[in-house]
């Protein structure tokens, strides 16, 4: 485990950190998009267990197939000494499942009022290591806990996961089942305890010691490092990450950690590989692990591997691009070549119908609600930048113009002197073109970059970085048809826009009315522009 810094040390990581933005700190990320990117991780691992190769056969279940969960002969022998009663109401709940999964879950859910997770527990608990019935009792366990509603019952209502970490030590700690249980399972039954704690780490009480947290962390890395069977690796994987995300505050992890993340994102097994990113994603979400990241080259792959994968993994490696754009200093940037592969994804054609052109986009916006010398750094990362951004506002789809017009929108109000150097005629025709669309935040976005425009006056900067002359920019609205646009979205229902466009009609077009002619509400306009990004 590593030490803690020293006095000098521990100054010049403060020094290094000043600057540097946490995941924790981004204000473009909501949390229900976090949750939703960390819902859709979940599904890619575990909804379709079975199609993890290496999975053991359970046998034949055509024999159960016609029993369900109600039935009362299964629900006896749940709680029967019969050993062969009880592996038939065992085997018909695996069918049940397997064959059925939401049907199945559904009927478990309902049987949990007659006790079936106490008589699965009590099954478990004198079953034999390494027997027969504990791996199904297990395969049972791990398939209802994809439930999420299921798998909070498992932690707060029994003591499975309790079991599994008593056994995994000595045996006296009730919080330490699994922890000693975890050396004892065979490989049989490892991929089933794995997918229990997968799915019931968040709810459970793994992560509130630091030697438990380790402890298991370690378990996990080594039996990715160590086991031959695929599912094996890819679910230790995966339960680190889980535990990672789920760390209470004031844990260190050691920094040995992200050079084990960099191995599996360079592993050919994809599940490694999004485990790998997920970890290396999670520790920007503390300074010491963030710069170990940083200055280590273990998330190089990633950034060259961006434009060749699709689906779960691009989505990983492209936030983990973001939080990296967060993170690191202007230097660090300039240094990785990121942004320069940021604008070859937008440029290059090939990727004009795919969404790793909006993606790059995303990964540069986030340069736009940072430092200033980080805005400064995107102004200056392509000499072509304003003829791009112009060209996919007025373009591009739909998601890709609402990224470009967030980008514009937050270095007009954060860096006002951009304004001149990125608006010129196609830009004010876009952003006309966004205040026509049915989504009242596009269009307040819209309206907040043209107010930033017409306050600053003058016009666009020509190829002699010298304005073209006073007034352009009010000439250019005019001809894009903006004033007829604020005329009808005066009378929008959305409070906040009807109040923009009313105060941009007044200040900019109709500057001849009374001021007193104006609602008292345009005073307090301010108090509603509420969105951070």
């Amino acid at each position: 485990m590593d030490n803690l810094p020293s006095g000098s040390e521990h100054l010049h990581d403060m020094f290094k950190n000043h600057g540097r933005t946490l995941a924790t700190q981004r204000r473009s990320r909501e949390q229900t998009s976090i949750e939703l990117r960390k819902k859709k991780r979940e599904e890619f691992f575990i909804a379709k267990r079975m199609e993890f190769e290496g999975t053991l056969s359970i046998g034949s279940l055509e024999p159960y197939i016609p029993y369900s969960l109600y039935d009362d002969q299964v629900t006896e022998g749940l709680f029967s000494d019969d050993p062969k009663k009880m592996d038939f109401s065992l085997m018909v709940y695996i069918a049940r499942l397997e064959k059925e999964p939401e049907k199945g879950q559904v009927e478990f859910w309902d049987m949990m009022s007659f006790n079936v997770l106490t008589a699965l527990y009590n099954i478990l608990n004198l079953a034999e290591s390494g027997s027969h019935r504990q791996f199904l009792v297990l395969r049972i366990l791990a398939s209802v806990s994809e439930d999420p509603d299921i798998a909070v019952a498992l932690s707060d209502g029994t003591d499975v996961v309790k079991y599994i970490l008593w056994k995994f030590t000595d045996g006296t700690d009730v919080v330490k089942y699994i922890l000693w249980k975890f050396t004892s399972f065979d490989e049989k039954c490892m991929g089933e305890v794995l997918i229990i704690l997968s799915n019931t780490v968040s709810t459970s009480t793994i992560p509130t010691s630091t030697d438990q947290a380790l402890f298991l962390i370690e378990r996990c890395r080594r039996l990715c490092c160590e086991s031959p069977m695929s599912h094996i690796r890819a679910l230790s994987a995966l339960v680190m990450t889980k535990i990672v995300d789920n760390l209470e505050e004031g844990i260190q992890l050691p920094t040995n950690l992200v050079d084990f993340a960099g191995e599996l994102i360079v592993s050919g097994e994809i599940r490694l590989r999004i485990s790998g990113y997920c970890l290396l994603n999670a520790f920007f979400y503390n300074y010491r692990m963030g710069n170990a990241v940083v200055s280590s080259d273990k998330w190089i792959p990633a950034l060259e591997r961006c434009t060749m994968v699709d689906g779960n993994e691009s989505s990983e490696i492209f936030y983990l691009l973001e939080n990296l754009c967060n993170f690191m200093l202007p230097y660090e940037l300039t240094s990785s070549k990121l942004l320069e592969k940021m604008w070859y994804i937008i440029e290059d054609p090939v990727f004009a119908s795919s969404d790793k052109r909006l993606k790059a986009l995303s990964v540069l916006c986030e340069l736009s609600v940072s430092s200033v010398e980080k805005m400064q750094l995107l102004l200056d990362s392509n000499p072509k930048i304003k003829e791009i951004l112009a060209e996919l506002l007025v373009n591009a789809n739909f998601d890709t113009r609402r990224q470009v017009l967030l980008m514009l929108r937050n270095l007009f109000l954060n860096l006002p002197h951009s304004i001149p150097f990125l608006a010129g005629k196609k830009t004010i025709e876009g952003i006309s073109d966004l205040l026509t669309v049915m989504q009242p935040d596009t269009v307040i976005f819209a309206l907040e970059c043209l107010k930033a425009v017409l306050e600053h006056g003058g016009g666009p900067s020509g190829d002699n970085q010298r304005l073209i002359g006073i007034g352009d920019y009010a000439t250019l609205a005019e001809e894009a048809s903006v004033h007829s646009r604020l005329d009808f979205l005066v009378s929008s229902p959305n409070e906040q826009v009807a109040l923009l466009a009313l105060e941009i009609l007044h200040t900019f077009v109709d500057t001849k009315e009374d001021d007193a002619a104006l609602p008292d509400d345009l005073k307090d306009l301010e108090n509603l522009q509420l969105f951070n990004f």
